[in-house]
């Protein structure tokens, strides 16, 4: 007798998320997710408050300082798709908590870094770690709200990046001003060196906070584990609305592959085929590799290609700014004690030198950070020869950005499945 009037009894994932209401997890979860992304702000930017101070110590030129600036986007660029793929064969949460105690610890050492090439490095590894946060947690925070509600939920995250962002400098301003010299020779710790050493803790509590919440279910319904998934939405209803599971009124759920892992799981399992003995990493690797290049094959292709040329544009402009406003400002401070009195323009104080799907998603973040690494070199070699031309450059790359934003299809209406 055939089974198949069961799939009429299934539910699929968004009815099935649907009947697990709205509430308490939710809250929980934005609260998490967004205190995340707060913390990915501050370790994104922290590198413009260390600039200034950490000049002296490191003997460092504009160009040190273009490369130091530009250290953690190449790590960015490097774990953003890297972390992107694995995230989407191997988990979300798994991924996340990875990356944010790797990202604690590689940060609380390099607050004790004795040279600038070993603290350089280190900021790289972080720019690494950082990249996986970034590329996962707004689609694992996405995979668990209803069309309805997913818009509105991503749009208040950017208040926690805000946040951070204005966090920051408050928390440079009460640290980096202390007195605080410790040791002598290749060793010291100073201001600098506790600012930069407090801001990692928080990635190691958050880390460790997401033990305490679940895979994504939309994950596991398109690896298979429906009845993981189905765990998870039962108790996220219970937490809900404080009823017992058994009331929850779903029972099974139709699995649900999508195109795009269906192409890379054909294409995986013909190649096993052909080698029978192929290792569990060499499958991994295979799977990436089929699944990128459907991200630019027919219907993908035209969508992949503008996103990844907004984030390009956007953040060559953005994070390149950000990270040297702050040294920017302290080139007017020595400008203004030199000169007292006397007005000046950015380019005059430049002059002065003184002694900064998730698969999908991770695609166009490593095109953005690329173009980040880019901009922050470029902005090292040009502000002590003509700063008004990167700032018209970067200036036209937001432009460009705006534009191919209205290229883009509008989501926000359709359903996770």
């Amino acid at each position: 007798m055939s089974l198949d009037f069961l799939e009429d009894f299934a539910s699929d994932y968004e009815n099935a998320l649907l009947q697990t209401g709205f509430g308490y997890f939710q809250l929980l979860l934005l609260t998490i997710c967004g205190l995340i992304y707060m913390n990915t702000a501050i370790g994104v930017t922290i590198i413009s408050f260390v600039l200034p101070s950490a000049t002296c110590d490191y003997a460092m030129t504009s160009t040190d300082k273009g490369w130091l600036s530009a250290s953690p986007m190449l790590g960015m660029l490097i774990g953003s798709y890297f972390w992107g793929c694995l995230a989407d064969t191997k988990g979300r949460r798994v991924v996340l908590i990875t990356t944010l105690l790797a990202d604690g610890i590689i940060g609380v050492l390099s607050s004790i870094a004795p040279m600038y090439f070993i603290f350089m490095l280190l900021r790289l590894i972080n720019g690494f770690n950082v990249a996986g946060t970034m590329c996962i947690i707004f689609p694992y925070l996405g995979e668990f709200q209803t069309t309805q509600r997913r818009e509105k939920i991503l749009c208040w995250m950017e208040l926690y990046w805000t946040f951070g962002i204005i966090l920051l400098p408050g928390i440079a301003w009460c640290l980096i001003p202390l007195k605080i010299n410790i040791g002598s020779g290749i060793f010291f710790f100073h201001s600098w060196n506790l600012f930069v050493a407090l801001c990692a803790v928080p990635s190691i509590l958050l880390g460790l906070w997401l033990f305490a919440l679940p895979e994504s279910p939309k994950f596991l319904l398109e690896h298979g584990e429906s009845e993981k998934a189905l765990e998870v939405l039962a108790h996220i209803y219970v937490k809900n609305t404080g009823q017992s599971r058994s009331n929850y009124p779903c029972t099974t759920l139709r699995e649900s592959i999508r195109p795009l892992q269906r192409d890379g799981e054909a294409n995986i399992d013909n190649y096993r085929l052909e080698n029978n003995s192929s290792s569990e990493l060499k499958r991994l690797f295979l799977e990436i590799w089929y699944q990128t290049k459907t991200l630019y094959k027919h219907p993908y292709l035209k969508n992949s290609l503008i996103t990844c040329a907004i984030q390009f544009c956007l953040t060559t402009s953005y994070y390149t700014l950000m990270v040297w406003f702050p040294e920017i400002f302290q080139r007017y401070d020595d400008f203004e004690k030199t000169h007292p009195g006397t007005p000046a323009s950015v380019c005059d104080i430049s002059s002065i030198v003184t002694s900064n799907t998730v698969m999908a998603a991770a695609m166009s973040m490593t095109f953005g950070r690329g173009g980040a690494l880019l901009g922050n070199l470029i902005f090292g070699f040009l502000i002590d020869l003509n700063c008004i031309i990167p700032i018209v450059l970067f200036s036209g790359m937001l432009f460009t950005s705006a534009f191919l934003c209205w290229l883009l299809p509008t989501t926000g209406g359709d359903d996770l499945d």
